[in-house]
């Protein structure tokens, strides 16, 4: 880590998800004798890492069921984690009453969903760290096929590059 002229610390990219102590020593200009020492505490807290993922090969049919995990490609602090490392909730089920979010990362549609159009949207946090918390969209499509047949729904998750909030578009068809 780096001191900075005015005060401020960088810490480099990168730097390992923990608690770091940063000693520093601070003199009077008029007075350089005149000296204190202290230390600051720097936490860097984990990086979740919510990678696209295409679930729409994985229909969901108007009996329900449930998609497949969205943690396949996600990462935490650079490494893939296993789901009892994280917590996950619904923040808002964008009208598909009923839908919930398991351990393992797949989200529930109940059976009789209508066919429409969903956004689910939900939060990813670490245990160990709730704060790290990010939220995530899931935008669902159901549609009924023509020929009366079930309605079959199928998601798809886009997200924006990292470092931006994460916002992803499942779209369920």
């Amino acid at each position: 880590m780096t001191i900075n002229p005015d005060g401020t610390l960088t810490v480099p990219a990168a730097t390992p998800a923990g608690v770091y102590p940063v000693e520093y020593r601070i003199c009077e200009v008029a007075n350089p004798a005149n000296c204190d020492t202290a230390i600051a505490s720097v936490t860097v807290s984990p990086v979740i890492d919510a990678v696209a993922d295409d679930l729409s090969g994985s229909p969901i049919l108007p009996s329900g069921g449930a998609t497949p995990t969205v943690f396949a490609n996600d990462t935490l602090n650079g490494a893939a984690f296993l789901p009892a490392a994280v917590i996950l909730t619904i923040v808002a089920d964008g009208g598909l009453t009923g839908v919930t979010i398991n351990p393992d990362g797949t989200l529930t549609v109940p059976a009789a969903t209508p066919a429409g159009s969903y956004s689910v949207e939900y939060r990813i946090c670490e245990v160990a760290n709730p704060p790290s918390a990010i939220r995530r969209s899931l935008r669902s499509r159901c549609r009924r096929s023509s020929t009366r047949s079930p309605t079959t729904c199928r998601a798809r998750r886009s997200c924006p590059p990292a470092g931006r909030r994460r916002r992803c578009s499942p779209t369920t068809r």
